[in-house]
């Protein structure tokens, strides 16, 4: 295949497993770092923001040049879950019929997060799911502490909470995003019930995640919901407001 997914693990494994793809490729024949390097292109999300249509656009035209001093041009996409839809459906094409002196190389913490059609196209490295909450950003912490006051809303605050946050709410993959951290929750929710704190995920958030009085048959009917509404964005065109909002009333 001429993609590779790189996924699971911390960053740190992925970051090594990233370069051992790079020292294969370059078989040795040059000295200089990948960064530097003229026949890679190396994509990332800027501070904040995601990865857009126009830098799926730069590669493109990167990739209709002839590679300069390797055999094969190479295209990095790190935190490849921050691509938007509208990005992950102008990169399918160039996964469908890559140039033959290619390769692409996308790194994600979690496959799940990127359209089913993205990862059927690549050769994927699952690196383990060891550590994955540990290495959790600043966001994926402040979207734990914001659903565990959801659980405490009424429903019409819960709405209120979607409606003020649908623009970020109608990108498929950040719903996506959002829903695997709430299912994280409910889980630390259940295993706290039974006193498993060993096992965890949100360590940081154990404390509020303990105050929390859910009972587990209820955890596990919403933990099958979230992940039906997550297989439904994923492969069918449900809008993202209505999958969240059905199931934060469901709580």
């Amino acid at each position: 295949m001429h993609s590779i997914l790189v996924t699971g693990g911390n960053k740190k494994d992925r970051e090594q497993e990233m370069e051992r793809i790079y020292t294969d490729l370059i078989q040795k024949k040059s000295n200089l770092a990948a960064s530097n390097n003229p026949d890679v292109k190396v994509i990332q999300p800027k501070s904040g923001k995601r990865i857009g249509i126009d830098e799926i656009r730069e590669i493109e035209k990167f990739l209709r040049k002839k590679p300069l001093k390797l055999k094969k041009s190479l295209v990095v996409i790190h935190e490849a879950e921050s691509l938007t839809i509208q990005a992950q459906n102008a990169l399918l094409k160039t996964l469908e019929e890559p140039p033959e002196n290619s390769k692409i190389v996308l790194e994600t913490k979690n496959e799940n997060n990127l359209l089913p059609t993205i990862t059927s196209r690549c050769q994927i490295k699952n690196l383990g799911t060891k550590n994955l909450i540990e290495e959790a950003s600043p966001e994926h912490n402040e979207q734990v502490k914001i659903f565990l006051e959801l659980i405490k809303m009424d429903k019409g605050k819960r709405l209120d909470f979607i409606d003020n946050n649908k623009q970020k709410i109608a990108d498929r993959v950040y719903a996506v995003y959002i829903l695997d951290i709430w299912v994280s929750v409910l889980r630390d929710i259940m295993l706290l019930n039974t006193n498993q704190t060993e096992i965890i995920l949100n360590r940081k958030n154990a404390p509020f995640i303990k105050e929390v009085n859910l009972d587990t048959k209820h955890i596990i009917e919403l933990i099958g919901l979230a992940n039906k509404f997550k297989n439904n964005l994923q492969n069918i065109n449900v809008p993202t407001r209505l999958a969240l909002e059905l199931f934060l009333l469901d709580i």
